[in-house]
């Protein structure tokens, strides 16, 4: 008689997919969000679904990660996350800025566009790297807490 036995490696590599797939997944919910809202200008009503799927899932990911002990960043993409957010928060904006205000910026005042996309990219890094400090406290303090547990449990 056969036992079914999964191996590690096929486990291991079934959750890699699966991660892999959500990292994807998000990463079209967030741009399909950023287009409605930028692109078409949808009103908000449009598209509340997705983005709430969007808040929901990441906020999952992250409870996960933090309770499971597992670090949020571990250094590899942690300045490509911050990068790619800077560089999209900062288009995003700026893309609305302009065409909001394309008026002010015709001629001669393009230079306040360029000071205002600044602004906007300063700011942005700035959320970027409060989010992430945030991230890693709370990452310290679990693991902190993990450890805890387990020399009590010793």
């Amino acid at each position: 008689m056969r036992k079914n036995v999964v191996d590690e490696r096929v486990k291991r590599i079934r959750n890699q997919i699966a991660y892999e797939a959500l990292t994807i997944l998000l990463t079209l919910l967030a741009i399909a969000i950023a287009l409605q809202m930028t692109i078409f200008k949808m009103p908000w009503s449009a598209y509340v679904v997705e983005a709430f799927g969007l808040v929901l899932a990441g906020g999952y990911v992250v409870v996960r990660m933090l309770f499971n002990g597992i670090r949020i960043f571990d250094g590899r993409y942690e300045k490509i996350f911050l990068l790619l957010f800077t560089l999209g928060l900062t288009g995003l904006n700026a893309y609305q800025n302009y065409h909001r205000y394309q008026h002010f910026y015709q001629g001669s005042r393009i230079g306040y566009f360029i000071a205002a996309t600044g602004i906007l990219f300063i700011s942005s890094l700035i959320l970027g790297l409060w989010v992430m400090e945030l991230l890693k406290k709370l990452d310290l303090w679990n693991q902190r807490r993990i450890e805890r547990r387990f020399d009590k449990d010793e």
